[in-house]
């Protein structure tokens, strides 16, 4: 039995008209166009009758769907009101931008000082304080023999 042969069967499982493909077709809507499986099922769908009928009649369902969804409309004194309690609850928060700003230059700050003071915590170790006393006692020789 050859490939075709194959597919022809299980796709004609239930009924001449019926695909196992069917079930899955929506999925098409919700791919990414560069997705290998967009390709494979596209491919499909405009070979099999049953799935093409059955996405163009989802698509059709979905328009309609759409046009019936409400936009919400907002009220300029609800608009206001939020606005208002919006700005309070940033005061609250302390999230404006000029606090932020300090914010985020008193880390930098911080991180500076914390470089700074690990800096100087170097120079001040054991091992830097006898490399110092080393260095000393090799300039000093070094200058009484020359």
């Amino acid at each position: 039995m050859d490939r075709r042969n194959s597919q022809i069967s299980v796709l004609n499982f239930n009924s001449k008209s019926a695909c196992v493909h069917t079930k899955n077709i929506f999925s098409l809507m919700d791919m990414k166009h560069s997705d290998a499986n967009f390709d494979r099922m596209k491919k499909h769908v405009e070979a099999c009758q049953t799935c093409d009928s059955a996405l163009k009649k989802f698509e059709l369902e979905n328009i309609q769907i759409k046009i019936h969804i409400p936009k919400p409309q907002i009220d300029n004194d609800t608009k206001e009101v939020f606005t208002r309690e919006v700005s309070e609850l940033f005061k609250v928060f302390d999230l404006n931008e000029k606090t932020l700003l300090r914010k985020k230059i008193k880390s930098k700050i911080q991180g500076i000082d914390t470089v700074g003071l690990s800096i100087i915590k170097n120079f001040a170790s054991r091992k830097m304080i006898a490399t110092y006393a080393f260095g000393a006692v090799l300039f000093v020789v070094l200058r009484h023999f020359f």
